[in-house]
């Protein structure tokens, strides 16, 4: 599903937090809002699994309901 990026905010302090699904911990590094398809605005956190590295060096995108954070 395509998305339309409408807004980034990076923290300036990490948040510590884990993904519902997995169980695996994260550090959440900021969030955004993107405009789906449908026109649904969804809000969603940018992380990086701490037990994984990601071979492009790119966080994570997660629905902030999809990740709880400590």
């Amino acid at each position: 599903m395509e998305q339309e990026i409408l807004s980034v905010k990076m923290y300036e302090e990490t948040k510590k937090g884990y993904s519902v699904f997995s169980g695996e911990p994260v550090t959440i590094i900021g969030e955004q809002v993107a405009k789906l398809e449908d026109g649904r605005e969804v809000e969603q956190y940018l992380y990086h699994i701490d037990t994984y590295t990601a071979k492009n060096g790119q966080p994570f995108v997660a629905l902030k309901v999809n990740i709880s954070v400590n």
